[in-house]
């Protein structure tokens, strides 16, 4: 493994159990095995790092994704299959990506996100194609809510990680909330109003324990 690999590898570790701010560049160069100072003869800093991490995020999520699936409900099934496997096999990683983005600098998260932009944008055409009933915004909405889903695994406590069908979990959580911009958009509001009216009234009938 090249320093640089070392350097990224030390970073990644750090930032993912202690966060961004809270790592010094003198840190990520102990547990990499070379001086903090040695650091600056592969990276300009922190910044640098971080941001050299967010494009390997990405370079592998677009990796395991690939060309687009004609079908719109395939490409579904596809997004979210390669984007929840990215996330389960690469969690300190994903973890860093989901978390991080804030820590980036100006310049290096304005060209994050213009890298990021053509898939977002592959989610919200397919979701489009899939829900025409639905706002552009609302598909934006429920594709960042499954990216915070998704990504967010490596954060969730160790026993929350174990199952066997980890994989299947996301996926099948990932889909189900997808699969439901196929309600009519006030059924959630509806939903959640009939809980408000019902709840005095159960409050009155079940008598305190």
């Amino acid at each position: 493994m090249g320093r640089d690999e070392k350097i990224l590898e030390a970073a990644m570790q750090l930032f993912y159990e202690r966060g961004f701010d809270a790592v010094g560049v003198d840190e990520i160069g102990g547990m990499a095995g070379i001086t903090g100072p040695a650091i600056y003869r592969h990276f300009r800093g922190k910044q640098e790092i971080l941001a050299t991490l967010f494009d390997r995020a990405l370079d592998t999520l677009l990796t395991r994704v690939g060309a687009v699936v004609e079908e719109p409900d395939a490409e579904l099934a596809h997004l979210v299959k390669a984007h929840s496997d990215f996330a389960v096999d690469n969690q300190q990683l994903a973890a860093v990506y989901h978390r991080e983005e804030r820590s980036l600098d100006t310049v290096h998260r304005r060209r994050w996100a213009r890298r990021e932009q053509p898939y977002v944008d592959r989610w919200v055409q397919c979701l489009r194609e899939l829900f025409p009933g639905r706002s552009d915004d609302e598909l934006l909405a429920a594709t960042w809510a499954t990216f915070s889903l998704l990504g967010s695994v490596g954060l969730w406590p160790s026993e929350a990680r174990r199952a066997d069908n980890l994989r299947d979990v996301l996926r099948t959580q990932a889909l189900g909330g997808l699969l439901a911009l196929r309600a009519p958009t006030n059924g959630a509001r509806a939903l959640g109003d009939r809980h408000l009216e019902e709840e005095p009234e159960r409050a009155r009938l079940e008598p305190l324990q």
